[in-house]
């Protein structure tokens, strides 16, 4: 990959920090010799280790909660020896991954809502390393891929998806000090104390190319350039500050050496890979050092420097997603200064005239979404990260924050241990959301009507259909009794819904029987009355109510001679038919046009209220969705409100120094000009 990055207008690129109330105070960090940065920031969180008697505790805090930091706020207990690194994971900003020196590796989730309470929750437990392990780095393009290294000279690959490790490599004889991918994550370079840099490939478990990079047995730093270059912070025999480039093809010699200062202060180096700038910083010392790197001799040009005025302890970097764009801001260091417990965010950025957003400060970057998964990238698939574009404004924080959730079963996952929680990425729901943008379009000639027809109402109909047709046998039925003069028993009525007989079978709608009782030879029709029946029947669809008001009319027959009347009784929960004295047939017609007009009425009431309930619900929720957004609305106008304040105390401030600056220059011109006049009369009484 050839650089194309124009670094002259680098070269009065300026670092600036904020005032001492958007720091981060009350941070006790530990005074530790590994060589590490005890911090990790994203975003959204920014997290330190905490110097605790026994260790094993850090602290989250949101990145917005800046001034003094409670050591109760969002602190976590979760290793039994001092936490040695904290890295947050790039593709999702809620998962965070911590190395300590009791030998485990642990991944942690962290719930936006942060109160007193830390809501930290503990992911996977990881075991595997015999010895301390040191630091810990994820994969910038395979998902779920986590790389973590030891004072045993031993890494180790781990899948956290399921919290199994996968791959064991071992590269020297002392501790590891540093872990850098390469840019498709194909190879891994390591640097150990014992000024070892290797170069490995972790699929096939095996150490490609080695080299001594530095002389002196100290913490030396690797991270991968642009292409095939490395470069390498360490030591020289007389103890001065070396910064190397290699080719990852022939580590035999250096293509660049640069000697910095005589100091036992460690290099933290960082790369923006984006505009190929590489930024330095010293421990012990409080300057930034910038330089641009090309891809032919030098390799490496010096812009700038900054100096923040004190001591640094650790020094971590911002990613692209979190940066200031409508400031011109291309990259941010937090330092930590351990004289003062304080957490100092230190803000790179390149003067233009215009004020806004500038394209040119901000190329395609990596986004927040793996390129590979887990099993392409062992199946020896090499891919580079997915690039984005950064737009002026907009959230670029990891959108959909997922819980990981938990596997009770090994037969979703061989590699998953029984009860094992696994960890799902949120972006990866994309691909399942527009996955049908990728299937051709297929025309629906389906009419309206049937598409607004609920599964409800489908199934309505089905059933109306089938009593129908049992009405229409009963009538056959009807008209059969009529010609003969003489028949005992009959089909007169369905059983409506899924009635029990005495042996405890139901009774389905395909197999409802039909069960008529008449008195006498010489009685030629059946009259029906479904009281209790006739309610269940008109409750269970409006398909039902429609049929009885039109079929009522059956009951009644002009030549028909008078017969009994059935009634339902309830025999082992089934409504049967029984008969009934006939003198209970005169108010029959009255009564029944009475009950359908009735049911009728009451059908047409229910369904205008279903309707309007149907409407205030629909009303409600769009009334809680605005005031959800109104409650936004006032969320950022609070927000707003306070940068103004800010902002005007700032100009206050400013205006303070101007006032006094200008009374100053007042005052020492007084003085002077007493002072010229003092002189004029000396020399006047002299001549």
């Amino acid at each position: 990959m050839g650089v194309i990055v124009n670094h002259s207008k680098f070269l009065f690129m300026y670092g600036r920090t904020v005032p001492r109330n958007l720091a981060y105070q009350d941070v006790r960090i530990p005074t530790s010799n590994l060589g590490n940065s005890f911090c990790a920031v994203n975003p959204k969180f920014i997290s330190f280790v905490l110097d605790v008697s026994g260790g094993g505790a850090f602290q989250v805090v949101p990145l917005k909660r800046t001034g003094r930091i409670d050591c109760v706020y969002g602190r976590m207990n979760g290793h039994r020896g001092p936490v040695s690194d904290l890295k947050f994971n790039p593709f999702n900003d809620n998962v965070l991954a911590s190395c300590s020196e009791d030998s485990t590796v642990k991944l942690w989730y962290l719930s936006d809502e942060h109160s007193c309470d830390p809501l930290i929750e503990e992911i996977h437990h990881l075991e595997g390393h015999r010895g301390k392990v040191v630091c810990a780095e994820w994969s910038p393009t395979v998902e779920n891929l986590l790389v973590s290294g030891d004072i045993d000279s031993k890494i180790l690959v781990w899948d956290v998806s399921v919290g199994v490790r996968i791959r064991e490599i071992r590269v020297g004889k002392d501790a590891v000090c540093s872990l850098s991918f390469n840019w498709n994550c194909s190879l891994c370079a390591v640097t150990t104390k014992d000024q070892l840099l290797c170069i490995v490939d972790p699929r096939k478990e095996k150490i490609v190319a080695s080299c001594v990079c530095h002389e002196l047995r100290k913490s030396n730093k690797v991270i991968y350039l642009h292409g095939k270059l490395l470069l390498t912070t360490g030591f020289s025999r007389s103890c001065y500050q070396q910064i190397k480039i290699w080719n990852e093809e022939n580590l035999d010699s250096p293509l660049t050496v640069i000697e910095l200062d005589l100091s036992p202060g460690i290099l933290f180096p960082f790369f923006d890979r984006d505009l190929n700038l590489i930024f330095i910083s010293s421990k012990g010392h409080s300057r930034i050092m910038f330089y641009g790197i090309t891809d032919s001799q030098p390799y490496i040009r010096y812009l700038n420097e900054y100096n923040s005025g004190r001591p640094v302890h650790g020094a971590v970097a911002m990613c692209k997603r979190g940066l200031r764009r409508d400031e011109c801001e291309v990259f941010r260091i937090y330092q930590i200064h351990s004289d003062s417990d304080i957490v100092d965010p230190i803000s790179f950025t390149v003067p233009r005239k215009t004020e806004g957003y500038c394209k040119d400060l901000y190329p395609e970057t990596a986004a927040p979404t793996p390129s590979l998964t887990l099993k392409e990238w062992l199946s020896g698939i090499d891919r580079g990260p997915i690039m984005m574009l950064l737009n002026e404004t907009g959230d670029m924080k990891t959108h959909k924050p997922v819980m990981f959730k938990t596997r009770f079963d090994q037969q979703t996952n061989d590699k998953a241990p029984k009860g094992r929680s696994v960890l799902v990425t949120s972006d990866r729901n994309n691909d399942l959301k527009f996955m049908f943008l990728n299937q051709m379009t297929r025309p629906d000639y389906r009419g309206i009507a049937s598409d607004k027809r609920t599964e409800t109402e489908s199934v309505m109909g089905e059933e109306s259909k089938i009593l129908l047709s049992e009405v229409s046998s009963v009538e056959e039925a009807d008209e059969k009794l009529e010609d003969t003069p003489s028949c005992q028993t009959a089909a007169v009525a369905s059983v409506v819904g899924s009635p029990k007989l005495e042996n405890g079978s139901e009774l389905g709608i395909s197999k409802r029987k039909k069960l008529f009782t008449l008195n006498g030879d010489n009685e030629t029709g059946a009259m029906m009355k479904f009281d209790d029946f006739k309610q269940s029947w008109r409750e269970t669809s409006r398909f039902a109510k429609r049929i009885w008001t039109a079929k009522s009319s059956y009951a009644k027959r002009e030549n028909e001679e008078p017969c009994s009347l059935v009634k339902c009784s309830d025999i082992h929960g089934s409504p049967l038919l029984e008969l009934r004295n006939p003198v209970e047939m005169k108010n029959f017609d009255i009564s029944n046009k009475m009950d359908i007009q009735q049911s009728v009425m009451k059908a047409e009431i229910d369904n205008k209220t279903e309707k309007l309930n149907k409407r205030v619900r629909y009303l409600l929720n769009v009334v809680e969705k605005q005031a959800a957004e109104l409650n936004d609305v006032k969320q950022r106008l609070t927000e707003i409100e306070k940068r103004l304040q800010q902002k005007e105390e700032t100009i206050q401030c400013l205006r303070n120094e101007i006032r006094w600056r200008s009374a100053r220059i007042t005052q020492l011109e007084d003085e002077l000009s007493a002072v010229v006049n003092t002189s004029e009369d000396e020399d006047v009484d002299n001549y």
